[in-house]
C-alpha cells in the first residue's frame, strides 16, 4: 500500500469547516451545508438528516444570507473556491 503525502494531495481547509468559520454558521446549518455539498437536494437533505423539509429550507435561507449566496449552486462554487490546495494561492 502506498500513501501519498505530497502537498498536492492535501486540501486545506475543508469547505464546510471553512465556510462555517468564515460565516459563523450554526452546527445545524453546517450539517445542512455538508449534505448539500455532498450532492443532495433539499428533500434528500431533510430525509438524510431526519428533519422537516421546511427546516432545511429555513437553514438554507440563513446560510444563503450569511454567505451572500442565492442558490445551492453558488454555495458549491463558494466551497470550491475555499478548497485551495495546500501550497497554492487563491
Amino acid at each position: 500500500m502506498v500513501i501519498s503525502t505530497s502537498p498536492e494531495d492535501v486540501v486545506e481547509p475543508p469547505p464546510v469547516e471553512a465556510i462555517a468559520a468564515l460565516f459563523d454558521l450554526t452546527l445545524a446549518e453546517q450539517k445542512v451545508l455538508a449534505s448539500i455539498l455532498e450532492g443532495r437536494n433539499q428533500a434528500e437533505t431533510a430525509t438524510h438528516l431526519g428533519i422537516a423539509d421546511s427546516t432545511v429550507k429555513t437553514h438554507l435561507g440563513r446560510i444563503f444570507s450569511k454567505t451572500n449566496t442565492a442558490s445551492q449552486a453558488e454555495l458549491a462554487q463558494l466551497a470550491e473556491r475555499l478548497s485551495v490546495k495546500a501550497g497554492t494561492r487563491a
